[in-house]
């Protein structure tokens, strides 16, 4: 009887030993569940966060690179407006210094046509005397 009993508690503690090893192993697998959804949620939030960074990067790159385009233009047509005005001066310049050129040829052959005039007539009126 004493045997039995003995036995029974043997068993007993046995049974509650295993039962406290079957919580422990389950409570850490738990513990171990946790702690990789926990790491898994930090690698997801980091994962966004970095694709959301590179998506802000990309979005400044393509405003720099449109200011860049924009100033080029800017700059491009402002080279074009100066070359034109340039060459609207060199024109007018032209212009003035042909004017200049007929005004004087033309005073020119004028003084040449009297003074023709004035030799033919002092000539003329020499002959006639």
């Amino acid at each position: 009887f004493f045997q039995t009993l003995i036995a029974r508690m043997f068993e007993e503690r046995l049974l509650v030993a295993y039962r406290e090893k079957l919580a422990f192993d389950k409570q850490q697998k738990l513990i171990e569940e946790e702690e990789e959804e926990e790491r898994l949620r930090k690698e997801r939030d980091e994962n966004r966060q970095i694709a959301r960074q590179r998506k802000r990067d990309r979005k400044k790159e393509q405003k720099k690179a449109a200011a860049d385009r924009k100033r080029a233009e800017d700059e491009e047509y402002i080279k074009a407006e100066q070359k034109k005005v340039e060459q609207e001066v060199l024109h007018k310049l032209d212009e003035e210094k042909k004017r200049k050129d007929k005004r004087r040829l033309t005073r020119t052959s004028s003084n040449n046509n009297l003074d023709l005039d004035r030799s033919s007539n002092s000539s003329g009126s020499r002959s006639s005397s």
